[in-house]
This record gives structure tokens, C-alpha cells and sequence, in this order.
């Protein structure tokens, strides 16, 4: 996961979708808006991943038109992971 943020910026997801996501990372806290994000908070080692492979599933879930896609749920998911990236990206050494 060197690159997370090449990882996020290459997902091709609805222009609206995206920018709730970017538009709440902005306002994101990760005690408050992490659990209902995943319903479980990973350690601080498997949060990333744990949001990539719940963002995916759900992006399939959207794409087969399924009557359980929640949008809602889904930008919470990319809230977290946009906020989360940017919170790995400060603590990654240079």
C-alpha cells in the first residue's frame, strides 16, 4: 500500500459520489466515523485495506443494480477511505 493515493485516485466512480466522499473527509473523524463506516474498527494496520475491499464490494453491489446498494453507506465508505489515506500519507516517513 505505498501508494494509496494513486490506488484511490484510479477507482472510476460516479463524478457525485466522489465528491460527497471528498466533501466529508473534509469534515471526517475517525472516532466517530469509522465503525459505522466498516461496523468494526480495524487496527491501525488493516484500516486501508479494510476500507479498499468494502468500497469494492459495495462498488459491486452498485454495478449489478442490486436492490441492497445503499449510497449512503457507500460514500461513508469513501469518506473513510479518502480521510484515512490522507491520515497515512502525513504519517508516512518522507
Amino acid at each position: 500500500m505505498l501508494d494509496i493515493q494513486r490506488t484511490i485516485k484510479d477507482l472510476r466512480r460516479p463524478k457525485l459520489l466522489v465528491r460527497a466522499a471528498r466533501l466529508g473527509a473534509d469534515l471526517y473523524k475517525r472516532d466517530r466515523d469509522l465503525r459505522p463506516a466498516l461496523g468494526k474498527e480495524p487496527s491501525r494496520r488493516q484500516t486501508l485495506g479494510a476500507l479498499l475491499s468494502a468500497e469494492g464490494d459495495m462498488e459491486a453491489v452498485r454495478l449489478l443494480g442490486n436492490g441492497t446498494y445503499s449510497a449512503e453507506k457507500h460514500i461513508r465508505v469513501l469518506t473513510a477511505l479518502i480521510a484515512e489515506a490522507r491520515i497515512f500519507s502525513r504519517l508516512r516517513p518522507a
